[in-house]
């Protein structure tokens, strides 16, 4: 996600091949083109992509695309999640997300685990994800057990070489004819791990309650059978499917969930049978009906061990040792494409007890924790041979630190490319700030209102946030700004495809009319302004959802061509000014979005209501509210915090960091606060006065603490 480490590693290592992480919300070919040249050749698109917008992104582009096909969904677009980071300090977009989707929250009276995602299960729809010509399928493994990845893995690449095999009408017949057998892997995937079943994510343009799941965060496991009886603390269960020794159960549906490692005496007569009896603890409401749930399958997962993880730090190799009295001895290894021989001293003839074949083997063969391990060894040599076991050990030391070194080599690179040029430095005292220089304070509205509002108050920068006002909208509004400030277009934070042919059909409007630049917030925006020169003459700047985290990215904004870019929200004071905000954005008033998402809380609980308030409000269960935008045009939610963002003292601080541009986002707040807190900014930021504005409660974000 990072584009300065982008930038850096194709700079300094341009034969490198870089992949794209769905942390950059790529959702088009046309903004993943833009990374080729710097060495992107896979991109790793969106996860709330359709099957149709894949299509049309591989007719659009040479790079590869991965794609998710089993595993956890995130609730909210990948790389857009600051939920974690801003109520805990634990950022997703450092790998550290601390799963606040997974905590219980309410909506409207309904309570529940209202952004906890199904895992995703796409093994009935693989024919259509291969025939659309996508590189490479990831599996999502994050915080699960190696069984998991191992069975999983086995299950898909199962399938997906059947289907190159056999075709798709014969692939599709079989699926007919044995259809025990795909149900059967089916629930090998449940039994692993499920959230209340899975779902096939966002490929079929599906979306809705069928994708949470909303009564259990967790791993649910498969249903194996009901509580029969209950007699004292004894309770008698009649199984569906067979328990084993070491499985794990859950009884449901009482005061409390009961759970319980199945030992032998509990499997009565023997293991297998249908029946089980369990002790019990008083007081969980259990009583007979009561469905009972296998989360651990300790035989599937012994039988994955076995099969697949014995040798899991270890690559199986073929090897040849040959003997022959009077000549060196010999042992050649290989692996793949890859082959080594090693020549050791002369052979001698036996004086008494010659070694035999099966002792060479088992010497050779001891190759401990390293790298290898013998899959296949052929032992040719005389019956009457003498070969110390010192002699034996250094053979296959040096045979298999060849083969290391022939298959290692083959990735080696050489290091920094000739010829690359240093980047001067960028010095601190370039940002230092003019004392006389005044700062521009600029507002993002969301409403006409707001608009009104700002205007009253003096703001010199007007953007409208046309995920809010919608671009014909926006549009009219840009027409009563007139010459009271400049007029910037927001544009929307995700941009798809339909998004993309709209601004497309409304390119010769956009020019025409008394809009005066843009602000883009990803590479999809930044590719429809470069194809349509009708809006060459128009400047943008870059979004802080752009992430300009470090010198690198910055320049990379320089070369994009943005007028300028906005301080990312998650860099502390120390880190803002070793960035060298010098000619930047920075937002010091707002509700931070915590997400946007392609679900909706209130279709979730209550189904669809377009009509009704666009301004929700979600309850966590310790009581603090986040108000939700629903654009309801767009079918997506924005999850505002709590509290907003309020940086009306840290003036001076931000002029010493040489920023050109302190920006107000405006959300949630009627006219009379947003006048008021537009003129209070004023004051800090342009007269340099100290106020306090009427806030009810604030935050001043990452300023002060930072990330972890």
């Amino acid at each position: 996600q990072d584009l300065g480490v982008l930038r850096f590693l194709h700079r300094n290592f341009p034969d490198l091949a870089l992949h794209a992480s769905t942390q950059m919300t790529l959702t088009m070919a046309e903004g993943a083109n833009l990374l080729k040249g710097y060495g992107v050749t896979r991109l790793v698109p969106a996860r709330e992509l359709t099957l149709p917008e894949l299509i049309r992104m591989r007719r659009s582009t040479d790079l590869e695309i991965e794609t998710f096909v089993h595993g956890a969904l995130c609730y909210c677009y990948s790389g857009q999640c600051l939920m974690s980071s801003l109520l805990g300090g634990r950022s997703g977009n450092r790998g550290r997300c601390a799963q606040t989707c997974r905590l219980e929250y309410e909506v409207c009276g309904r309570k529940g685990y209202l952004l906890s995602m199904k895992d995703m299960c796409t093994l009935s729809i693989l024919p259509d994800l291969m025939d659309a010509g996508i590189d490479s399928f990831k599996i999502e493994g994050r915080m699960k057990r190696e069984e998991y990845v191992a069975g999983v893995t086995a299950v898909y690449r199962k399938y997906m070489d059947r289907y190159e095999a056999l075709g798709r009408e014969d692939y599709l017949r079989s699926l007919k004819e044995r259809p025990e057998e795909f149900e059967e892997d089916l629930r090998r995937l449940e039994e692993l791990y499920n959230r209340g079943g899975f779902s096939e994510g966002y490929y079929r343009g599906q979306k809705g309650p069928s994708m949470m799941a909303m009564d259990r965060p967790n791993h649910t496991g498969i249903r194996i059978g009901r509580v029969e009886k209950l007699s004292g603390i004894r309770a008698d269960i009649r199984l569906d499917l067979p328990a084993r020794e070491g499985d794990v159960l859950e009884i449901r549906g009482g005061s409390r969930e009961y759970s319980f490692t199945v030992g032998g005496k509990q499997l009565g007569a023997g293991a297998g049978k249908n029946r089980l009896t369990v002790n019990v603890m008083p007081g969980l409401g259990i009583t007979p009906g009561l469905f009972v749930w296998r989360t651990k399958n300790e035989t599937l997962l012994r039988q994955i061990r076995e099969t697949y993880l014995e040798r899991e730090n270890q690559i199986g190799i073929d090897g040849r040792f040959t003997a022959r009295v009077g000549e060196p001895a010999e042992l050649a290894v290989s692996f793949g494409k890859y082959r080594v021989k090693q020549t050791g001293g002369t052979v001698q003839a036996a004086k008494s007890s010659p070694v035999s074949k099966e002792r060479v083997r088992e010497q050779l063969s001891k190759t401990g924790g390293g790298a290898f391990f013998f899959q296949h060894l052929t032992v040719d040599c005389d019956s009457d041979i003498f070969l110390p076991v010192k002699s034996l050990n250094e053979l296959r030391r040096e045979a298999l630190s060849g083969l290391a070194d022939a298959i290692t080599g083959s990735y080696r690179r050489t290091g920094r490319a000739a010829g690359v040029p240093e980047e001067p430095a960028v010095r601190r005292e370039d940002a230092a700030a003019d004392p006389d220089r005044e700062i521009l304070v600029s507002a993002v509205v969301c409403h006409p209102e707001q608009l009104d509002a700002v205007l009253g108050a003096g703001a010199a920068k007007v953007y409208l946030d046309v995920g809010c006002f919608g671009l014909k909208g926006a549009l009219e509004a840009a027409k009563r700004i007139g010459d009271d400030a400049q007029c910037y277009l927001r544009m929307p934070q995700i941009f798809r495809s339909v998004a993309f042919d709209i601004w497309s059909d409304a390119v010769l409007q956009l020019a025409d009319s008394s809009v005066a630049g843009f602000l883009i917030r990803n590479l999809e925006e930044l590719a429809f302004l470069r194809m349509h020169p009708e809006l060459a003459g128009k400047p943008f700047g870059m979004d802080d959802q752009m992430y300009v985290m470090n010198r690198e990215a910055r320049r990379m904004a320089e070369e994009f061509g943005a007028e300028r870019w906005t301080a990312p929200v998650e860099l502390n004071e120390k880190e803002l000014a070793a960035l060298n905000l010098r000619g930047a954005a920075a937002v010091v008033y707002g509700r931070l979005p915590l997400m946007v998402s392609s679900q909706c809380v209130l279709r979730n609980t209550l189904g669809c209501r377009p009509d009704d308030h666009k301004v929700i409000t979600l309850t966590d269960r310790k009581g603090i509210r986040f108000p939700v935008i629903r654009d309801c045009e767009a079918c997506c939610n924005t999850i505002l915090n709590s509290v907003p963002l309020s940086l009306h003292d840290c003036a001076e601080m931000f002029r010493s960091f040489g920023i050109a541009e302190a920006r107000l986002d405006f959300t949630v707040e009627g006219a009379k606060e947003t006048k008021s807190i537009t003129e209070d900014f004023l004051r800090a930021y342009r007269a340099g006065e100290e106020v306090r504005p009427v806030l009810t409660g604030f935050t001043r974000g990452h300023l002060k603490r930072g990330i972890d």
